[in-house]
């Protein structure tokens, strides 16, 4: 998983830039966008792609294994990547960017449903979290080499090396899946070698989006995760992927950017294992959800009252966020689908379904913070934007602790 990652973020310092000057090249959507919500489209548009297929995986359509679905998913984001190398406007970039994002949704889906099957609810939130370090441990130096890359290469050589990554862990993947794939399932259940006729035992499990659509009504404490899900993936992807490296461009080169945003990676690997081994129940992960996001929402706030006229505070300032947003999501993300297991939804229905729709959501808030940020760098300066979020950021975690009241307070 790290290594799909490094292989995937090798772009995150320049990709809103190099869609811009994609746009010297003139397509349909000039007429149809402001150029900075066109800046922000290629990673919306992955993000509602993302979206689709987690739906589709988690429906009762999808008969795909999972080490197939694995490496399908290696295969799309190789072919995603070269594609994105050879762009020469932004339709074409974003064609490059739809055929990652499929590849994305098939690794992530069934490797986080790999963890929450294979774990107990009461450590569920530490392995959850393991798998964020490990997300972020590929990012750690993946921003920063792409940004050096850049620096003595080319865009394109950076798209070509994810490529070639992915190409390489695709045939380990292979040999691994061809040598074990009889003996061992990629779920963690060993096949048996006894009688061949004996049928092994299946757990029913609803996979029904329209149930699941049906159930959600009732279920206020699924609803409450859900928004949750929906703010967090906007403050991150739009702070993090879209604000951050147009924002930091304009001071720093490229390397300098990836040198900086490390630091998002850095605090959720050395923290997030540690942090998580506290929460152990619905309690904890409430309480950690909204204390986490009030500091974060407070510091992108002060972000915007800061002084900002140097360099050295510009740096203080952006790592300064970027580490409580690493800390902040390393205590949310695996606290969201830990709430999400013990919801009324998903104990009827059982994991698959509940995990691809959150998943699913969650990409809604992602493709949602492009545009969000986008759309309030029209009428106010990065600045006003970041604080805007982050008084967004407050009030969902107030919101989310109103909605568990009963719960916490018990």
């Amino acid at each position: 998983m790290a290594t799909f990652i490094l292989a995937a973020n090798l772009q995150s310092s320049f990709l809103p830039v190099f869609t811009k000057e994609l746009l010297v090249n003139h397509t349909f959507l000039d007429t149809l966008f402001p150029e900075s919500i066109l800046i922000g489209l290629p990673i919306t548009l992955y993000m509602i792609m993302v979206t689709s297929t987690l739906m589709f995986l988690g429906s009762s359509y999808c008969s795909v294994k999972p080490y197939k679905a694995l490496l399908i998913g290696l295969v799309c984001a190789a072919a995603g990547f070269i594609a994105c190398g050879f762009a020469i406007n932004i339709i074409h970039l974003i064609a490059g960017r739809m055929l990652c994002a499929v590849g994305f949704s098939m690794i992530v889906f069934y490797c986080r449903k790999y963890i929450v099957e294979n774990s107990k609810p009461q450590n569920r939130a530490r392995h959850l979290a393991g798998y964020t370090a490990a997300f972020s441990g590929g990012m750690l130096c993946s921003i920063v080499v792409g940004g050096i890359i850049k620096e003595y290469f080319s865009y394109q050589v950076v798209f070509f090396l994810s490529a070639v990554m992915l190409l390489i862990v695709l045939k380990f993947a292979h040999m691994v899946f061809k040598d074990y794939g009889n003996e061992i399932d990629l779920m963690g259940e060993k096949q048996g070698k006894g009688d061949l006729n004996e049928k092994p035992v299946e757990k029913k499990v609803e996979k029904n989006i329209a149930l699941f659509a049906r159930l959600l009504f009732r279920d206020g404490e699924l609803v409450s995760i859900f928004i949750q899900g929906i703010v967090t993936r906007i403050i991150f992807i739009g702070f993090f992927y879209y604000t951050m490296p147009i924002f930091l461009r304009n001071y720093f080169s490229f390397s300098d950017v990836g040198r900086i945003m490390m630091f998002y990676a850095i605090s959720s690997i050395l923290l997030s294992t540690w942090l998580n081994k506290f929460v152990k129940g619905t309690k904890d992960s409430v309480w950690g959800i909204f204390i986490s996001n009030m500091v974060l929402g407070a510091s992108m706030c002060i972000f915007m009252l800061l002084d900002l006229s140097n360099i050295l505070n510009i740096i203080i300032v952006s790592i300064a966020v970027l580490f409580v947003l690493g800390i902040s999501n390393s205590i949310t993300f695996p606290s969201q689908v830990n709430l999400l297991l013990e919801t009324k939804t998903a104990k009827e229905m059982g994991i698959d379904t509940p995990m691809a729709v959150f998943q699913s959501i969650e990409r809604v808030g992602s493709a949602l913070g492009p545009i969000v940020f986008g759309a309030l760098s029209v009428w106010l300066d990065t600045r006003q934007t970041i604080g805007c979020v982050g008084s967004l950021c407050l009030v969902s975690a107030i919101a989310f602790l109103l909605a568990y009241r009963k719960r916490v307070m018990s």
